[in-house]
């Protein structure tokens, strides 16, 4: 079985089964979903806490928005809706990521408080990637502790699609967790010293 991996974003890691075909996944209900942004609280699959030399709006609007600078296959992000002011993302907005090699995933907002917090739905049956997961949510929690400085913790809930390759699944996803969000606070600390406008 060969599995391959591409980090998405830092939103959940995405594990590709090869080629990218649409997916046909049962939709979830609001019931399901609001159980869920409980457990990421209370019981995540995996979680990390990263450190950015950036002030807390700088880094919650990269991450939120900048997925084609710190993911490594993706080309374009957009979203369907903008909300007012500076922040592209409201409650119910879906942001869309083009990858370079083709194929989409969307992932639904649940939660969009600037600058402290969001969670996002991904919407596996929208998505054009074939992946092994039934689906996954994200929260992000920032704290700023400084006047340039600010921390990160990234809580994800996830079901694999098999129980047979769920170990394999949750060990390349785990595994990449803590790896790629370590980057993308690298990555965030390079830009804002070189970015004068203090825009990510």
């Amino acid at each position: 079985m060969n599995l391959k991996k591409t980090s998405l974003g830092l939103a959940s890691f995405v594990l590709l089964w090869g080629a990218s075909v649409v997916n046909a996944q049962s939709s979830y209900s609001d019931e399901f979903i609001q159980t869920e942004l409980k457990r990421v609280v209370s019981d995540p699959e995996n979680f990390v806490t990263i450190s950015v030399d950036a002030p807390v709006n700088y880094v919650y609007r990269f991450l939120m928005e900048r997925l084609d600078i710190y993911t490594k296959d993706a080309e374009t992000v957009t979203f369907n809706t903008r909300d007012e002011g500076n922040i592209q993302a409201s409650v119910g907005t879906e942001r869309t990521t083009t990858m370079k090699k083709g194929g989409t995933l969307v992932q639904r907002f649940l939660i969009v408080e600037p600058p402290t917090t969001y969670a996002y739905f991904t919407d596996i049956s929208k998505s054009t990637l074939s992946v092994p997961l039934k689906y996954s949510l994200a929260k992000y929690e920032f704290v700023e502790v400084g006047v340039k400085k600010t921390t990160v913790k990234i809580s994800v809930v996830y079901e694999p699609s098999s129980r047979l390759t769920g170990f394999i699944v949750r060990r390349l996803f785990n595994s990449a967790f803590k790896r790629d969000f370590n980057n993308a606070a690298k990555i965030m600390n390079e830009r804002y010293l070189k970015d004068s406008t203090g825009e990510p």
